[in-house]
């Protein structure tokens, strides 16, 4: 048998065949060139931990790969050690059955020689026959897909999902004119916190800071230009296909300042209020170092001014108008940042 291991360097392909030996004793190591069954071990960081993807390959194919979420990389190893030798002794699991012995083989002479025999022992001398001690127990297994419910006692002992945060940075291009007109461009920055629930439903909570400039207009009684500085919450509690899709709901809180220059113009700041809902797509995310991994993703959203204020140079609301929000405010984002586990 041989054991490759891929992704993060928390494991090595030794290790993960000792776990596979010490549960069964129907492998062994394969010579260099010899035709053998191969293990396929792939891990890689996640939001809420670690996830681990078993495949087997021999001379009929590769199987389908398992995949198996742990809250870290020792859980995720213990559970395809213990399914791939399964997958090779179905009896390895039993709990009654006796592990495999690795003391090498007697052999036994043809005449052996009797030894000299040794003087009987007083029983003042004799030591006690001490029973065997018990067998350590067995790693608790990960959040599998096939049973894994819930991260705070699940039916199969799983441990409860940590939480994880990250910080990083956005750029957004806002349809401030609706669609159809201008877009803006709005730098960001924001803070994360996440925790697994099940396979699909998740707290992915994110605070953003932003601050966006529309477009200057100008006429003859002068020159505005609107800006918002907002902060906003936006929370993911569905996802799906490993965390690479997400489902959002979002608000954002603020300002919007429309500045004006000329003889009869002044500024003017209104507060701004805006639900709105959002789909996410993700990247895997990039290892940096242990519990350290870089993450992107791109998010497509809307939201609904609830204050629609119309900012217009002179009295009379339908001249000259600087700026008047839409009903819906599209928008396309890119995030990137740090994820620390």
């Amino acid at each position: 048998m041989r054991v490759q291991v891929e992704g993060l360097s928390c494991t090595d392909p030794d290790r993960v065949y000792e776990q596979i030996a010490a549960r069964t004793s129907m492998v062994r190591r394969a010579a260099d060139g010899e035709a053998a069954r191969s293990i396929l071990v792939t891990l890689t960081p996640e939001a809420t931990g670690v996830v681990g993807s078993l495949r087997l390959r021999d001379d009929r194919g590769e199987s389908d790969p398992r995949i198996f979420h742990a809250t870290t990389c020792e859980q995720a190893v213990a559970a395809m050690a213990l399914a791939a030798a399964l997958s090779i002794d179905p009896e390895s699991g039993d709990p009654g059955r006796p592990a495999p012995s690795t003391a090498p083989s007697v052999v036994r002479a043809a005449n052996p020689v009797p030894a000299p025999a040794l003087p009987p022992k007083t029983d003042a001398a004799a030591s006690p026959q001490r029973p065997p001690p018990p067998p350590p127990p067995p790693p608790p297994p990960p959040r599998d897909e096939a049973s894994a419910t819930s991260p705070d006692a699940g039916p199969t002992g799983t441990q409860p999902a940590r939480w994880s945060f990250s910080a990083g940075g956005s750029a957004d291009a806002v349809a401030t004119q609706g669609m159809g007109g201008d877009v803006a461009l709005a730098p960001g920055a924001w803070l994360g916190a996440a925790r697994s629930f099940s396979r699909h439903l998740a707290l992915d909570a994110r605070i953003v800071a932003q601050r966006t400039e529309g477009s200057p207009v100008s006429d003859s009684e002068g020159t505005g230009k609107p800006t918002w500085l907002t902060l906003g919450v936006i929370v993911c509690p569905f996802r799906w296909f490993d965390d690479v899709v997400a489902a959002c709901a979002d608000v954002q809180a603020g300002a919007l300042q429309v500045a004006a220059s000329g003889a009869a113009t002044s500024s003017r700041t209104r507060p701004w209020v805006a639900p709105g809902l959002a789909g996410r797509i993700a990247w895997p995310p990039v290892s940096l170092a242990n519990g350290v991994a870089l993450m992107t993703d791109v998010q497509l959203g809307a939201r609904a001014p609830v204050l629609r204020d119309t900012f217009h140079f002179l009295d009379n609301p339908s001249e000259f108008v600087v700026y008047a929000p839409p009903a819906i405010v599209a928008y396309g984002e890119i995030d990137v940042g740090v994820h620390f586990q």
